[in-house]
């Protein structure tokens, strides 16, 4: 689960030509919806120092279908 995942954890992906890849978690925030312009949009395209995975996923409470929240997980290659 994302919202579980915490700095040092391992991520494994595999691409579309089956390439397996091992990320390790380095960054992890809980950033309000409505602070996301503000907050989240500078962690997912500032100028990182070579490749890094980025996952978003909602979090946080659900109020009227909605989630209050949104969670970041930044991982670099191992």
């Amino acid at each position: 689960q994302l919202g579980a995942l915490r700095p040092g954890d391992l991520i494994r992906t595999t691409d579309a030509a089956g390439i397996e890849r091992e990320w390790r978690v380095y960054d992890v925030h809980q950033i309000p919806k409505r602070d996301y312009a503000a907050r989240a949009v500078p962690l997912l395209f500032d100028d990182s120092r070579g490749p890094e995975l980025a996952l978003v996923t909602c979090s946080g409470a659900v109020s009227g279908g909605e989630y209050s929240d949104n969670t970041i997980v930044r991982a670099r290659p191992e």
